[in-house]
């Protein structure tokens, strides 16, 4: 993924229109064009190569084989809507989420829904936190499927 970037910033970097740019001209000669209003800034492209290549690579894997389950650790189960109550509504929702090695969750996808019930589980489930999926032993980024169980609450 960063090489065809790369090959794009050094190709625009040795692109005379990005230090010499210039500007249409104004619509009237009182409006002044808005681009003479920024400096333009020569770019070097080792300097832009180097930044990029001293920034880690974080692949975000899907899950399976050797690795160990990520395991939430804490966060609020999913409160009912009103709607959904009315409703009676109760299932399983499934959910691909990115599960980092922080135990951040996020970039979570529905796979099968509950209805009136979305919105409310992605806020929730967004806030969990896990113990990492790990490889080898050490934590891994994944791409994990979680299953949410919503049951009405009892009304004795």
């Amino acid at each position: 993924m960063r090489l065809p970037l790369l090959l794009c910033v050094l190709a625009l970097a040795g692109s005379p229109s990005l230090t010499q740019a210039k500007a249409p001209p104004a619509a009237s000669p009182e409006a002044p064009c808005p681009s003479d209003r920024h400096e333009k800034v020569p770019v070097d492209p080792e300097s832009v190569v180097d930044r990029m290549l001293s920034q880690p690579v974080v692949d975000v894997l899907p899950f399976g084989g050797a690795m160990t389950r990520p395991e939430r650790i804490r966060g609020e189960l999913p409160r009912y809507t009103p709607e959904a109550l009315a409703a009676r509504v109760e299932g399983t929702m499934l959910l691909q989420c990115t599960v980092h090695v922080t135990g951040e969750v996020n970039d979570c996808r529905v796979l099968k829904p509950l209805k009136y019930l979305e919105r409310d589980v992605l806020k929730a489930v967004e806030s969990w936190r896990f113990k990492p999926a790990t490889l080898n032993g050490k934590p891994v980024p994944v791409r994990y499927t979680l299953t949410v169980e919503m049951k009405l609450p009892s009304t004795r």
